[in-house]
């Protein structure tokens, strides 16, 4: 084998070298992100509120007030007949 071809080798098993070098840390760049967006994506999975969920909350604590605002309407409505009926007397 000549010189030249042994140069041609060398540089080339070096460039092949390198190159897959190069890969193998890419991959484990994009492995280490890939990561970090799957754990985002289980950490808003495992908070996440369903829609229905929150409508159905939502309408038990609207109609909890508007039985209590129901009530103070009537204690208010009890209270001005129990002031009136004692002046009156």
């Amino acid at each position: 084998m000549s010189d030249e071809i042994r140069w041609l080798i060398g540089i080339g098993a070096s460039l092949g070298a390198l190159i897959v070098g190069a890969f193998y840390r890419l991959g484990g760049q994009m492995r280490t992100e890939i990561d970090v967006v799957h754990n985002r994506i289980n950490k808003v999975r495992d908070e996440y509120v369903r829609r229905d969920d929150k409508d159905k909350s939502d309408a038990r604590i609207e109609q909890m007030v508007k039985e209590i605002r129901d009530e103070q309407r009537a204690y208010h409505k009890d209270v001005l007949q129990l002031m009136t009926s004692k002046r009156g007397s």
